[in-house]
């Protein structure tokens, strides 16, 4: 095996661990963000919950998010 056919192997086996590192950054912040919609969720549901009865939903959303 030629040193150029040597570098060109080393330049893909590289190539392929980075983009193996990428691959794996994308699901643990694909993870993160699922766990961050799944407590927004949540959070979002207590809120509407919490609201009494007869007052809209909107308004009690908008009030929570006037607080902040």
């Amino acid at each position: 095996m030629s040193d150029n056919a040597k570098k060109l192997n080393w330049e893909d086996i590289l190539c392929s661990d980075r983009k193996g590192q990428m691959e794996l950054k994308l699901v643990i912040l694909k993870e993160k963000l699922s766990t961050i919609a799944h407590k927004l969720n949540d959070a979002r549901q207590r809120i509407l919950d919490a609201t009494p009865a007869g007052t809209g939903r909107a308004a009690a959303i908008s009030h929570v998010a006037d607080k902040k």
